[in-house]
C-alpha cells in the first residue's frame, strides 16, 4: 500500500477570499435610500478588509460580484435580517424573519 503525501495541493480556507455578512433590517431602511446607506456601510468594511487580507487580483472579482449581487436585493422585504455570502464558488443572499444572535452581539459592541 502507497502512502498518502502529508502535502497536498488543495487550497487551505483561508487562501480563498469571501465575504459573509449579516444585516438586520431597521426602521430607516424601509426606503431605498436608507437601505443603501446601511448596506454599503457595512460593505466598505468588509471590503476593505478583504483587500487587507488578499491581494487585489483574489480581492477584486468577489468585489465585483458582492456590488452585481447587492443590486438585486429588494429592500423592501418583510424580513428581519439579511445575510450576504460571496466567494469565488458562491453568491447568495438569504432572508431570515429573526435577528441572528451574532449580529446582536457585535452591534452591542
Amino acid at each position: 500500500m502507497m502512502p498518502i503525501p502529508l502535502e497536498t495541493s488543495a487550497p487551505h480556507a483561508d487562501d480563498i477570499p469571501c465575504i459573509f455578512l449579516v444585516i438586520p433590517f431597521e426602521p430607516k431602511m424601509n426606503s431605498k435610500a436608507g437601505f443603501d446607506a446601511v448596506v454599503n456601510s457595512a460593505i466598505c468594511k468588509k471590503e476593505g478588509d478583504l483587500l487587507k487580507a488578499y491581494k487585489a487580483a483574489l480581492a477584486e472579482p468577489i468585489i465585483k460580484k458582492l456590488h452585481r449581487l447587492l443590486a438585486g436585493i429588494d429592500h423592501q422585504s418583510h424580513h428581519k435580517s439579511l445575510a450576504i455570502m460571496v466567494s469565488p464558488l458562491v453568491e447568495k443572499v438569504y432572508f431570515f424573519d429573526y435577528i441572528t444572535v451574532e449580529w446582536s452581539r457585535f452591534h452591542a459592541a
